[in-house]
């Protein structure tokens, strides 16, 4: 029983740091941050493989499906949404910080 609670107490410990690590690199506050997070988030999202009536790549519907996983797991780590990054570029446009 031991080694389970210290298997777990390990891999919450490793997975906060991860976290804070994610943070460190994505500080909403950094302009570059802002540009790079709704850049993954355009990169994840819907594309033109919606909505057409055609049949569907499956190695282009695999290389879309891989995207947003990415994009999930940096947005997971970092307990943010897409709102959160809009509302942080809106903040940095307001102040003349992002470089677009």
């Amino acid at each position: 029983m031991s080694s389970i609670l210290d298997f777990l107490r390990k891999y919450v410990e490793n997975t906060l740091e991860l976290k804070r690590n994610y943070k460190a690199v994505f500080d909403l506050k950094s302009p570059a941050a802002r540009i790079v997070l709704a850049d993954l988030r355009e990169f994840g999202g819907p594309d033109l493989l919606e909505g057409c009536g055609a049949p569907v790549d499956p190695i282009a519907l695999g290389v879309k499906i891989g995207r947003e996983q990415v994009v999930k797991r940096i947005f997971e780590m970092m307990n943010i949404t897409e709102t959160d990054i809009n509302n942080a570029i809106i903040r940095g446009e307001r102040n003349g910080t992002d470089e677009y």
